[in-house]
């Protein structure tokens, strides 16, 4: 059937064909562009949980805190046994949340940061410990001397930590992001580019060509 098309029409339709895959190339390019960009927003939600779970994980430890601190304030043992139940399950909440953290792959920039975190996070469980062994050993006055001279020294270091972690975390990601908006923005807008050029250089190309054969056939047959 195609041969027994007129060169004029054989052209159209080769050039229109040409045309249809430019713009569904154009069409896929835009598609995974899109792609990047969803996951881009994947990325952001895991940067923005680790986050999450560090700041989880210090108001954890600081409800914690508070509670040894009312339990180092309070003679009755009876009384204190609520309170341990309630400190269990606020240091249960922050050492998960710490657990999680440090098992999630951070970016390499913030790497060293949450080891240090996961680190002083050991180090005040640790002490925290000793202060709760203290008060059931030796009484309230020694646990409140040790509460006082390390325990709220390396919760003191672990929150700096986890501030300083959010905070970097925070930077680090705004920047990826922005870059990666860029990136996407500009490789879209030169998809676009040359897809419009090369539609208008094809519609261009073909007419002259169309032209070029059309116009001599003519005069031969007349």
């Amino acid at each position: 059937m195609f041969g027994s098309l007129s060169i004029r029409a054989r052209l159209i339709l080769s050039f229109s064909v040409l045309l249809c895959l430019l713009l569904a190339v154009a069409v896929v390019s835009l598609q995974r562009f899109q792609v990047l960009t969803d996951r881009t927003g994947v990325l952001i939600d895991e940067e923005v949980r680790r986050v999450i779970l560090a700041e989880r994980a210090n108001q954890h430890a600081q409800a914690a805190a508070i509670l040894l601190l009312k339990i180092l304030q309070t003679p009755d043992r009876e009384k204190r046994v609520p309170l341990y139940a309630a400190m269990d399950a606020d240091n249960a909440t922050s050492r998960l949340a710490m657990d999680e953290l440090g098992r999630n792959a951070a970016i390499p920039a913030v790497q060293a940061e949450v080891d240090r975190v996961v680190a002083l996070s050991q180090t005040y469980a640790d002490t925290f410990q000793e202060t709760v062994e203290l008060i059931e050993l030796r009484g309230l006055p020694p646990a409140q001397q040790h509460f006082e001279s390390r325990t709220t020294v390396a919760l003191s270091s672990l929150l700096d930590a986890t501030r300083n972690l959010v905070t970097r975390h925070q930077i680090k990601t705004q920047s990826d992001v922005e870059e990666l908006r860029r990136a996407t923005a500009n490789a879209r807008s030169l998809v676009i580019l040359l897809s419009v050029t090369a539609l208008l250089s094809g519609s261009a190309l073909a007419w002259l060509i169309v032209r070029s054969i059309v116009v001599p056939v003519r005069k031969a047959v007349a």
